[in-house]
């Protein structure tokens, strides 16, 4: 549970130009709560066979975040005593808060081998479905890998304690958007009030329907020694 709340007293240097009594003092109350849980499978196996090494791993994860937040501010608390929200004179403003939920899986699986501690490849691959996006299939990502211990060959024993080479390469992705930004939104903001003509309430067009919006995908070269 999230909550933060602000009381300014009537005598508060704020007011010293405010002559109106009943616009004397604010609160400010911002509440909310937010849950996650998130779950995941996963495996390693290792096995060598002389001087080869080869390790498999493997990770599955479901996840889920929920918020919902209310924000309310109020005017006219002429006595000091009266620090609680519910002894306001009016509300200033309409109330307004949020909800978000969103969930995603996602899972990663590494492929490695090593010959004799010399030599090594690595091989990812991962892919992550979330409800963030209109499109609601994996989106795979993957890496290459290899490492050459120099120093553990025979012509360089003795002469270097340690020189390595590595170098990857693969596409890597991140998530720059909200819920909202790729679905249909509405809001009922300034909207909440009867019509005479008519008992329904109106709505207004936020966000119109992207399904076009992906995650951010970057092709990454790294060498190094």
């Amino acid at each position: 549970m999230a909550r933060t709340e602000r009381f300014l007293p009537a005598d508060h240097t704020s007011f010293l130009t405010e002559l109106d009594p009943t616009l004397r003092g604010s609160y400010s109350k911002n509440t909310g709560d937010m849950q996650s849980w998130s779950s995941n499978i996963g495996f390693n196996w290792n096995g060598t066979f002389k001087k080869h090494l080869l390790s498999v791993f493997g990770n599955w994860t479901v996840s889920e975040d929920k918020s919902n937040y209310v924000n309310l501010f109020a005017v006219g608390y002429p006595d000091n005593h009266m620090d609680d929200f519910i002894f306001e004179i009016k509300l200033t403003t309409t109330p307004s808060g949020s909800e978000a939920i969103s969930r995603s899986m996602g899972f990663i699986t590494q492929l490695s081998y090593s010959y004799d501690n010399k030599y090594s490849v690595d091989f990812n691959v991962s892919s992550e479905i979330t409800s963030r996006y209109a499109d609601h299939h994996l989106t795979p990502f993957w890496s290459l890998g290899a490492r050459w211990n120099a120093h553990r060959e025979k012509w360089l024993a003795g002469r270097i304690s340690n020189l390595v080479f590595r170098a990857t390469y693969g596409i890597t992705g991140s998530q720059n958007s909200s819920q909202a930004d790729a679905i249909e939104y509405y809001t009922f903001s300034r909207t909440m009030r009867p019509y005479t003509s008519f008992s329904t309430l109106g709505a207004v067009l936020s966000r119109l329907n992207n399904p076009d919006i992906k995650m951010d995908k970057d092709r990454q070269f790294r060498p190094w020694c």
